[in-house]
């Protein structure tokens, strides 16, 4: 595989960043930002290295590089491969040849985050711009990426442009610039059918890093929200990149642009800091799986929403989000999920709930404790059938 040197071009209304590309799945690859930002955009080739890098490894290409490349980035290229196969198996380390190396040492002090109205954005937006005293790290930038969170349907485009219209009305008070960025470069990582599925769980990280590094001559410093606490952080076979994610971002900085993440707080921490939003904010958390026309913009049903819901309402802040955000509680939903989160005390987030819920004195309704009980009997007992029935059945 291989990539030209970046051009940038401004064409109407959006500067293109694009690059040449010979061996992948689609000829070329390409970030589109609104042209106010057209100064912002690299001259290096930092983008198409992160970009290509991963769906190179998965299948065991080389990977040559025309253009400058940071040689910071470059440098760190064995141990971002060894973490990228020490978490998924099936990946191979490759070969990488840059044609040049940069070593350019001015960095732009703009500091740029990724902003979904999620909840680790929401805080990681607290932390960084909303608290009157966030340190050396002030927010300067917002970005809203098209990268493949958004799926890669025919309708995928239209998903984003219909999410960034969201984002843009929920930060359109903040006094910070949203940087739209559109790209080709899911295109990329579509390998196979099965390998698409997965692939954003797995690769986010480093498109999204990508994508950060195509601003790096008007931002600086890239924070990245983690979606994970700092205590199951490690490199270890995992099904997605959560875990590795506060040990690899800091291998994807350059002396251009500095790559660091935020929010390794546990869940509860944040949902606290959601709590306490701004009123003319709340409206536009979305925590959801699914894609609703609402109002409201959750559908209070799947399992990102009722963990929402429940730490919310364990913390007193429920109250704020209902019911424009989320619907109120049904009362068998509402108790039949708590009975789920008692039955699972050692899950992570279950753990941080019931945790939170003693320290607020918070009260289980009985009804849910008894469930939850039964319901932990009768897995372990699952459990242990499944595992006797292993232990007997004849090996061939």
């Amino acid at each position: 595989m291989a990539t030209g040197a970046p051009e940038v071009r401004l064409e109407g209304d959006r500067a293109i960043w694009t690059s040449r590309v010979r061996g992948s799945t689609t000829d070329d690859l390409w970030f589109s930002v609104p042209a106010s930002a057209h100064d912002m955009l690299s001259p290096v080739a930092d983008p198409a290295l992160l970009g290509l890098l991963l769906p190179a490894m998965r299948q065991g290409r080389d990977l040559q590089v025309d253009g400058r490349v940071s040689t910071d980035l470059y440098s760190a290229l064995d141990l971002v491969q060894h973490v990228v196969c020490r978490t998924y198996p099936e990946y191979r380390r490759i070969h990488v040849e840059c044609s040049e190396l940069d070593d350019a040492t001015y960095r732009s002090p703009g500091v740029g985050m990724g902003f979904s109205g999620g909840v680790d954005s929401f805080a990681a937006l607290v932390r960084h711009h909303l608290d009157p005293d966030p340190g050396v790290r002030r927010l300067t930038h917002l970005l809203f990426n098209n990268v493949g969170s958004h799926g890669s349907s025919p309708g995928s485009t239209a998903l984003f442009q219909k999410r960034l219209a969201r984002v843009q009305r929920a930060t359109g008070t903040l006094g910070l610039p949203l940087i739209d960025l559109d790209s080709n470069l899911d295109e990329h990582f579509r390998l196979d059918e099965a390998y698409t599925r997965t692939a954003f769980l797995q690769t986010g990280f480093m498109r999204n890093a990508a994508a950060a590094h195509v601003l790096a001559s008007g931002i600086g410093t890239w924070l990245y929200s983690a979606s994970t606490s700092l205590d199951p952080v490690g490199i270890h076979p995992s099904p997605d990149s959560a875990e590795m994610e506060p040990l690899a971002l800091p291998l994807l900085s350059s002396a251009r642009l500095t790559a660091r993440i935020t929010g390794l707080e546990p869940r509860v921490a944040k949902t606290l800091a959601v709590a306490d939003l701004p009123a003319d904010l709340r409206p536009f958390l979305d925590v959801c799986i699914h894609e609703v026309d609402g109002p409201p913009i959750n559908c209070s049903q799947c399992e990102k929403c009722m963990r929402t819901m429940l730490t919310l309402e364990i913390v007193g802040g429920l109250g704020r989000f209902t019911p424009q955000v989320f619907r109120p509680w049904r009362v068998r939903q509402r108790a039949a999920y708590m009975a789920e989160v008692l039955a699972a005390p050692s899950e992570p987030y279950e753990a941080e709930m019931i945790a939170e819920a003693a320290l607020r004195g918070w009260v289980w309704p009985r009804r849910s404790i008894m469930r939850g009980q039964a319901l932990r009997r009768s897995r372990g007992a699952m459990a242990w059938a499944r595992r006797t029935r292993a232990a007997i059945t004849p090996r061939t």
